[in-house]
């Protein structure tokens, strides 16, 4: 099954996390509300030593940077699309 991302939002001070923590790490507060984070930034990528498989840093616009598998050859600066897959665990990158 694929979703979308949740970051945590601290209910306290609105602050954005991923993935969610015991406590925010701005003001302590151990209450947060989770927000959809369907879109993000490509950033650097780089390709798994001695495998095709290809890995990213995104900007999600949500607020935190997350490393996401990428499916296919993108060029950073590229607006994408970001899902986990339930099955694997691997967060993924579509255009």
């Amino acid at each position: 099954m694929t979703s979308w991302l949740e970051v945590a939002a601290c209910r306290n001070c609105g602050h954005r996390q991923f993935p969610v923590p015991l406590a925010c790490g701005r003001c302590g507060n151990a209450q947060f509300d989770y927000v959809p984070a369907k879109l993000g930034t490509l950033g650097e990528t780089t390709r798994v030593r001695n495998s095709e498989q290809r890995i990213a840093l995104v900007m999600l616009d949500a607020g935190p940077v997350v490393i996401a598998q990428l499916l296919q050859p993108l060029e950073p600066g590229t607006q994408v699309e970001v899902t986990r897959d339930d099955v694997i665990g691997a967060r993924e990158i579509r255009r």
